[in-house]
């Protein structure tokens, strides 16, 4: 759901693709969420031309708490990531193949929140316990399973 997406700052979504990068270091790149790398190319002299690839033998993939992925050269590696924008691209599966468990539950209770909204005359909903009002807002209990799960976005990332 783009809403969830939107919230966590990054997607739940699998996409296969080229991405591109900035290195962090000269040996350490953030790959996001990437579920599966297939190749790491980069780009030696800033023309947008990816002519390096890094054999695969030369990284590893090491993963932080929340399921992000970095790509670490090993200290054999015959190249290094030349610092700069976008001056690395890698291919492959990006998102995760299945969602954390409060992703899911928020995504239930916020779609059925907007389910519920048809229903509603001028956003509001009489029951035996009174009026409810529907609002386009992101469903608090939602949000608050995210926020403590630590899935909500705490710094700006750009999604490709």
């Amino acid at each position: 759901m783009a809403q969830i997406d939107g919230l966590c700052g990054r997607s739940f979504e699998t996409t296969t693709q080229a991405r591109f990068f900035d290195p962090l270091t000269p040996t350490i790149l953030d790959i996001g969420w990437a579920s599966q790398v297939s190749s790491v190319d980069i780009d030696v002299d800033a023309d947008f031309v990816y002519e390096t690839n890094v054999p695969a033998n030369e990284w590893t993939i090491s993963t932080d708490a929340k399921s992000r992925r970095f790509i670490q050269l090993l200290t054999t590696a015959t190249v290094s990531f030349p610092m700069g924008q976008g001056t690395v691209q890698v291919t492959g599966i990006f998102g995760e193949i299945d969602a954390p468990p409060e992703v899911e539950q928020a995504t239930l209770l916020q779609s059925a929140r907007l389910w519920k909204r048809a229903d509603a005359i001028f956003a509001e909903i009489r029951s035996e316990n009174g009026l409810m009002r529907l609002t386009s807002d992101f469903d608090l209990d939602a949000k608050r399973i995210l926020s403590d799960a630590g899935w909500l976005r705490t710094r700006n990332i750009v999604m490709a």
